[in-house]
């Protein structure tokens, strides 16, 4: 087994165990009836669900795409990680960017949730068009890839600074104030879960890829991947404040 391996299998395995034994306390304290880290009642709550699900996904696809970046960047281009840094700046300005920019933009669409929803799916499209731009790049072997990269990377960058702008405020206000308490940690346990669910789950399909390709299309396809979790954000964004 590569050194590449053994990084992305075993915070799959690790990620497994944890939910595996939380789902084994809850259910037990549930049939005993005693107390629980983490209540059932408050999974009752479909705000609290969607934003932990909204939580997850957004840093799955942060730390699984800056991962696999920071690899393709430099073992499929040779450049160093000072150079990899360097060519994702406008990504990461682009962030800042629009997350500054978000809660203006929630309160002029609407309000903290009917616009943090719209915002939120204006941004899911966002990072959509951007993933499918880097994906066409990879997938097309299209140089200077890094020069054509900057503008697929200001919408990736970009869309995702306008998820992470509004989601903690729109879950915490569409949630009973009762639950707002455990619902910010549940969020925050879901933001820290994802980051490490996204670099095991999306280096792993990258790295299988690589098997059978090289890495430009591997990274693309990888890439094209992604697009399936925004479309499950947009679909979770779409339910933000809803009851049903």
């Amino acid at each position: 087994m590569t050194s590449f391996e053994k990084e992305v299998r075993f915070p799959l395995l690790d990620s497994a165990v944890m939910f595996g034994l939380l789902a084994w306390h809850v259910r037990r304290r549930s049939v005993t009836g005693g107390a629980s880290i983490l209540p059932l009642e408050i999974l009752r709550e479909p705000s609290v669900r969607t934003g932990m699900a909204l939580a997850l996904l957004l840093f799955m696809m942060i730390g699984g795409y800056a991962y696999n970046f920071s690899i393709f960047s430099q073992q499929g281009h040779g450049l160093t990680p000072g150079q990899s840094g360097l060519v994702a700046a406008v990504l990461s300005f682009a962030f800042v960017g629009a997350s500054w920019a978000a809660p203006r933009i929630v309160a002029a669409w609407g309000g903290t949730i009917v616009g943090g929803r719209r915002l939120l799916l204006t941004a899911s499209m966002i990072q959509g068009l951007g993933m499918a731009g880097v994906a066409v790049l990879a997938l097309a072997d299209l140089e200077p890839f890094f020069a054509w990269y900057q503008i697929a990377g200001l919408l990736v960058g970009g869309g995702q600074g306008l998820m992470m702008g509004p989601l903690v405020s729109v879950v915490m206000a569409a949630v009973p104030d009762e639950a707002a308490g455990l619902t910010g940690g549940l969020v925050a346990t879901a933001q820290q879960t994802g980051l490490g669910l996204g670099i095991a789950v999306l280096s792993t399909v990258f790295m299988g890829l690589t098997q059978f390709q090289p890495m430009h299309p591997a990274f693309g396809w990888t890439c094209a991947a992604t697009i399936v979790l925004t479309a499950l954000f947009a679909f979770f964004a779409s339910r933000v404040g809803r009851t049903g």
